[in-house]
This record gives structure tokens, C-alpha cells and sequence, in this order.
């Protein structure tokens, strides 16, 4: 069964919380990066452990330029997880 889309969002902003190590009420979909202050290394975790969480692969261009805010994170991480093939078996 698909996750809703809320809870892709609050998985999102935890994950982006916990990987740049900053205050969790913050992280609200109008926030930029910028605004964040989450620096490149931590942006690469946040990555990965999108990647993990759903077994997915994000690419690279899809987190370029077009993202400007958590926001637009969530739809990319929405439509790759909706894209994503279902496999047999999972529970």
C-alpha cells in the first residue's frame, strides 16, 4: 500500500532534520536550503537516506536547480515513490 502523501512529507522533513542536524520546527515545506543552512555534505546524506528509506533512486537532476524549498523536495520524493514499480511480496 502507498504511503500518503502527508506522510511522505513529515518522513521527509524528519529525514532532512536529522541528516543537516537542525531543529525539526523548522523544517516546513516554504523553507529553502538556504534557509536551513544545510550544507552540501549534509544535503548528499539527506540523499541517501531518502534513497534507503524507500528504495529509490533519486536523480541527481531532479534535485538541481528546479528545488528551491522542502517543499519541492517532497513533491520530487512524491512522484518517485509513486513512479516506483511495486514488488512482489512486499509487505
Amino acid at each position: 500500500m502507498a504511503e500518503a502523501a502527508e506522510d511522505i512529507e513529515k518522513i521527509v522533513c524528519d529525514i532532512i532534520a536529522k541528516e543537516a542536524r537542525i531543529d525539526r520546527a523548522i523544517v516546513v515545506p516554504s523553507a529553502t536550503m538556504e534557509d536551513l543552512k544545510v550544507a552540501s555534505l549534509d544535503l548528499v546524506e539527506i540523499i541517501f537516506a531518502i534513497e534507503e528509506k524507500w528504495d529509490l533512486h533519486v536523480p541527481e537532476e531532479a534535485l538541481k536547480l528546479d528545488v528551491k524549498n522542502v517543499g519541492e523536495v517532497v513533491e520530487v520524493v512524491r512522484k518517485l515513490v509513486a513512479d516506483k514499480p511495486a514488488t512482489k511480496g512486499a509487505a
